[in-house]
């Protein structure tokens, strides 16, 4: 009881911040719900610790040409899924409301961030346990549903697990005629050849993006014996070498679309070695959108919830030569956010002198600067800060644009 009151307090004390200090994010109220740290121990740095990581940044912005901001809409797990959750309040996704979401948002925001569609698989079917009595309207949705995402404007989508129910040639035959690009480089033949490209550069905004995509196999799901026996999945590890091996000379971004999970993309990132590079993967498998984003030494993991019921949006400014990604306005945004909560510090302390109440308002203080420090949307020293935001299609994005050539489309899917 006592551990609620103190998490409670803290919640409480940061929306009080909120008016003084910043428009706080969703992920910061998170935190607060769940920090208990001891700010005895917390001690503050001499200066501000993110003025360091702005300052490299505009040096880099001004003495390098060719600063690029990209987005990344991603989302994973749709499962054949073309109408919202059946949720009794406010039921999100279907395919309409992820084509309005991209009308709506991400085009109209193009000048400022042009961006990339990516779906990190398991696209067509929620399972491989298929009822055989079903397998013509298993095909049907399944033929439609990257007709939908070619016509969303998917750039790539990787072959997950799922995505092979009816068949390697099933899929590759579908994806082709729907002129939708699918990748991977972990599925092999019975002699380990690849079935898919494993790779493509992608230019968006004028900044080439190498994009791949990894699958954990079947695992136990499968009712297909047959199948499973005749195609593999490669090592991970290896199959990402080869690929990274293979485009030793490409600079920008690299974005991992994969099925693996999120334990094993962990794994992966940490038994590859990296010198001035830097991954993104984009997951799949696990049922479960991330609210904040996984950050390894050089990885980022992000994921969308299941069923199309989000896009993911991941908004980075990519610097030749920089180690990592850079978002300036972040890292500016959470520069400002520090020095406003010292002037608080200094203020607290001409108001209330040496009372208790001080004791009090700076241990508040401290707890919050060690939130702001712990949970930054980066690493610090590294040019890594990005913004980020899972964005649920409710309502807000049904109905609101004129129904389209495209929207029909999607709409005789649905009968």
């Amino acid at each position: 009881m006592m551990q609620a009151t103190k998490k409670h307090k803290t919640f409480e004390f940061k929306r009080s911040l909120q008016g003084k200090l910043w428009n706080f994010s969703a992920f910061l109220v998170l935190v607060g719900l769940t920090a208990c740290a001891s700010s005895g121990t917390f001690r503050w740095p001499e200066q501000n610790p993110f003025k360091a990581d702005l300052l490299r940044a505009k040096d880099s912005d001004e003495s390098i040409p060719g600063q690029h901001p990209l987005r990344i809409a991603f989302t994973s797990n749709v499962m054949g899924e073309v109408e919202p959750c059946g949720c009794a309040v406010g039921p999100k996704g279907g395919l309409d409301r992820r084509l309005n979401f991209i009308d709506m948002k991400l085009k109209k925001e193009e000048s400022k961030w042009p961006f990339l569609i990516l779906d990190a698989g398991n696209s067509i079917l929620a399972t491989t346990n298929l009822d055989a009595s079903r397998i013509d309207a298993y095909k049907k949705v399944a033929r439609e549903l990257l007709v939908a995402h070619a016509m969303m404007g998917v750039r790539a989508q990787n072959v997950g697990y799922l995505d092979l129910g009816l068949g390697v040639e099933f899929f590759k035959e579908a994806s082709k005629k729907a002129g939708l690009e699918v990748l991977s480089a972990s599925w092999v033949d019975s002699k380990g050849e690849l079935l898919f490209a494993p790779t493509k550069v992608i230019q968006v905004g004028g900044l080439n993006v190498l994009v791949t995509g990894l699958s954990g196999g079947f695992g136990e799901t499968s009712s297909d014996k047959t199948a499973a026996a005749q195609i593999k999945v490669k090592d991970p590890v290896q199959a990402l070498v080869n690929v990274l091996t293979s485009h030793a000379d490409h600079k920008g971004p690299i974005v991992v679309m994969s099925d693996l999970g999120l334990m094993r993309d962990e794994e992966v990132a940490k038994n590859i070695a990296l010198a001035d590079r830097a991954l993104i993967f984009v997951g799949a498998r696990d049922l479960g959108g991330l609210a904040l984003p996984k950050q390894g030494p050089h990885s980022l993991h992000v994921q969308s919830e299941f069923r199309g019921q989000q896009w993911g949006l991941l908004d980075i400014q990519y610097l030749p030569n920089s180690i990592h990604w850079v978002n300036i306005n972040k890292m500016n945004d959470f520069s400002e956010k520090w020095d406003d909560l010292l002037a608080l510090r200094e203020s607290s302390r001409e108001r209330l002198k040496q009372s208790r109440e001080l004791k009090i308002e700076e241990a508040r203080l401290a707890m919050t600067a060690k939130d702001l420090l712990e949970y930054a949307p980066g690493a610090k020293g590294t040019n890594s800060f990005y913004d980020y935001e899972l964005i649920n299609l409710d309502f807000r994005y049904q109905g609101r644009n004129r129904l389209t050539s495209k929207m029909n489309y999607l709409i005789d899917i649905k009968k």
